[in-house]
């Protein structure tokens, strides 16, 4: 089986707020973030990282930019199908950012959300940061 030497990860929200709000575990993820060079994010999360970063009164243009600096996934309808057909009560976003980055071609997800490694792990690899 070939090694895949920089394989495609896909960070979750909860990641990207770490490192904008510079919470708990952004230094963990400052770390992540400059080891790893095939980063991914959804659209959900460009999304979110806009809502909660316009709340807070953080310059839109450092969060365009912070949000540039990773290659997008977008959200297509097969996404959502695929979310209502597996997240069975849990939560519906995880579910969508995870068939995101499976059509993407995503090997790993990062999060700091154990709930989420608990539901998913089954689908891909979830790392917890």
């Amino acid at each position: 089986m070939a090694h895949i030497v920089n394989p495609k990860v896909c960070l979750d929200a909860n990641v990207l707020l770490e490192l904008i709000f510079e919470r708990k575990k952004f230094m963990a993820a400052k770390e992540l973030v400059a080891k790893q060079s095939n980063l991914f994010v959804t659209t959900l999360t460009v999304h979110i990282v806009m809502y909660y970063g316009l709340k807070e009164h953080r310059d839109p243009a450092e969060l365009e930019h912070t949000l540039s600096s990773f290659q997008w996934l977008d959200c297509a309808q097969e996404d959502a199908a695929w979310a209502f057909r597996n997240y069975h009560a849990k939560d519906f976003e995880d579910g969508l950012q995870v068939a995101s980055a499976l059509r993407g071609g995503c090997k790993r997800f990062v999060t700091l959300d154990k709930r989420l490694q608990r539901h998913y792990a089954p689908y891909l690899a979830i790392d917890l940061l």
